[in-house]
């Protein structure tokens, strides 16, 4: 993987009248290069970089697998090996893994209306308390940032879910 770092030169006054050049940390972009997806363009990098897995820590993996594919309308098809994966997409495996000491982690999901509207109604049916805010978990309101509908709730591991109509 190439990097490179462009920045944005400034003139600014000197003493005496003389000007220098001067690059301030605030100005430095890097771009992810990869020579194989051609020249680099001014705030478009060439790379895309996706999220492939990630582990979830739970108290019972196979437990807290199953319950986050029934919340979303996903399929397990059980434990492999170590973990116990979720495939959220063609790009994004949740790896459910045992673990006895953990702090609550934060997941956003950004949905569909549709898929919104599935998952938001599996949260209700199942009694799980929900929120419009991280700081308001159960005010049983949705909230509507960035023109669009969001919610947060709690897994049975404490982690907070979110979803998103419209991405952050």
């Amino acid at each position: 993987m190439n990097f490179i770092i462009r920045h944005k030169l400034g003139v600014k006054p000197g003493r005496g009248g003389a000007d220098h050049t001067c690059v301030c940390a605030a100005d430095i972009v890097v771009i992810l290069a990869n020579p194989s997806h051609g020249p680099v363009q001014e705030g478009k990098p060439p790379m895309t970089i996706m999220l492939n897995h990630t582990i979830v820590p739970a108290r019972d993996k196979v437990a807290a697998a199953r319950n986050f594919a029934r919340i979303f309308g996903l399929s397990f098809d059980g434990a492999s090996d170590h973990f116990a994966p979720v495939r959220v997409n063609e790009t994004l495996t949740l790896l459910f893994d045992d673990d006895t000491s953990f702090e609550s982690h934060h997941y956003a999901f950004h949905v569909s209306d549709a898929e919104f509207d599935a998952i938001f109604r599996r949260v209700k049916d199942a009694g799980i308390a929900y929120g419009s805010a991280p700081w308001s978990l159960d005010d049983g309101k949705l909230n509507d940032w960035n023109g669009g509908r969001g919610v947060y709730f709690k897994d049975p591991d404490g982690h907070v879910l979110e979803l998103m109509t419209v991405p952050q």
